[in-house]
């Protein structure tokens, strides 16, 4: 019969090492853990702080080219002389390094600038390090030109309907619904009877030489880019465009704007719509220069009539005769004469000094008309409206700057 060795000496022994080398096993795994998440939570950190720099970096230099631009603007008079001064003044800044950071485990942060100046937009890129790490970003913007006049328009009282040089004349059923101011001091100058006219006629206006100078320094501004198919017209967000497409391409054509915060300037040698016209999106104001007028279509119909301004610089009579014809805006006539016998004016101001306005037929005007005569007669009509004192945008040098600048959000490439 076997015997069983009972001797356990030494099996506590054995336990507790095993128990040891699990222990130092797990203590190493967990200390080997930790380590990389310390690692990787300070590798985390510095890709972040990579960013941020970046990210500060670059609206610094926003910052210094508000000013430039501010600054250009202030100190020039034209849109070329303005350009030449931002441009020569970016070129001053294009590289940039800041490196005014904390330090990080004794390494000093630092994000390189760039200003990437092309004709139709600015961008500016940062690109911030630290420790090893980094990260680049960048913000784009366009600058815009708003043309400035060498004088403002001289008050006039949102309570009038006609401000004129010489005479008036309203006859048939034409009604003029609004105040009437008159240079002429002699009620001679005036032919019309009590029903016609619902306000006060007052003589004796003194500024309306001054008024003549202003619309003597309207100009068409320089256009820097081109519209050579209707589909450009979706492309629109603040400039200076000159339509070279022919207008018998468009004319029954709905043309939308996407007019951003600022000025957009639009030149169209002959304004010829007929079914068609333009609808503007956006906040921001179209001013739309013209040689020739044939037909307007439908231009900002239900919009705001401050987003919008024609110019017509040519001179030739302007004639509206269809009905259907809308103009939600201000229209501004240089030299010529006025003559609307249909269709419909929102809003602004009918501005045309040097102008005789005949208006007959079923023709309605919302807003106020300076001119030299004014003639009404038929079923015409002319109501006036708190037409804005200030009707082109911003023609003092007290401008805002997001009428000059446009900027995007930073993004990171």
């Amino acid at each position: 019969m076997k015997r069983l060795i009972k001797n356990e000496s030494g099996v506590a022994l054995v336990f507790t090492l095993m128990v040891l080398v699990v222990l130092s096993v797990l203590g190493a795994t967990i200390g080997t853990v930790a380590m990389a998440n310390v690692n990787l939570t300070e590798n985390e950190r510095d890709y972040q702080a990579a960013y941020y720099i970046a990210e500060a970096g670059v609206n610094e230099t926003y910052v210094n080219i508000e000013e430039i631009v501010h600054q250009a603007y202030e100190n020039n008079t034209t849109e070329a002389a303005f350009f030449s001064e931002l441009n020569n003044q970016l070129s001053l800044i294009a590289v940039t390094t800041y490196n005014d950071f904390e330090t990080v485990k004794g390494k000093q942060p630092v994000v390189d600038v760039e200003i990437v100046n092309s004709p139709d937009r600015i961008r500016i890129v940062g690109t911030g390090q630290v420790d090893g790490k980094q990260r680049t970003v960048e913000k784009t913007l366009n600058v815009n030109w708003v043309p400035k006049e060498s004088e403002g328009l001289p008050p006039i009282s949102t309570e009038a309907a006609l401000y004129l040089k010489e005479t008036i004349k309203v006859s048939g059923n034409a009604v003029i619904q609004g105040d009437v101011h008159l240079v002429s001091d002699s009620e001679s100058s005036t032919n019309e009877s009590e029903d016609n006219i619902e306000g006060e006629i007052y003589y004796g206006f003194k500024n309306f030489d001054e008024i003549e100078s202003y619309v003597n320094n309207i100009t068409v501004p320089e256009m820097n880019n081109t519209i050579d198919s209707v589909s450009a017209f979706d492309n629109i967000l603040n400039g200076s465009y000159e339509v070279t497409i022919n207008h018998n391409s468009y004319k029954n054509t709905m043309l939308y704007i996407k007019a951003g915060p600022g000025v957009t300037n639009l030149y169209i040698d002959t304004l010829s719509f007929n079914k068609g016209g333009i609808i503007i999106e956006g906040e921001g104001v179209v001013n739309l220069y013209t040689n020739n007028i044939s037909g307007l279509g439908n231009l900002n119909e239900g919009g705001n009539y401050e987003q919008l301004n024609v110019f017509y610089m040519g001179n030739d009579k302007v004639k509206l005769t269809n009905h259907k014809e809308v103009l939600n805006g201000s229209l501004y006539i240089k030299n010529a004469d006025f003559e609307m016998t249909g269709g419909v004016i929102n809003g602004g101001y009918i501005l045309s000094p040097y102008a005789t306005v005949d208006l007959s037929g079923g023709a309605s005007i919302q807003g106020t008309i300076v001119a030299k005569a004014f003639d009404a007669s038929g079923n015409g009509t002319l109501i006036s409206s708190n037409a804005d004192q200030s009707p082109i945008p911003d023609s003092d040098n007290n401008i805002d700057l997001s009428d000059l600048i446009i900027s995007q959000p930073i993004t990171e490439q």
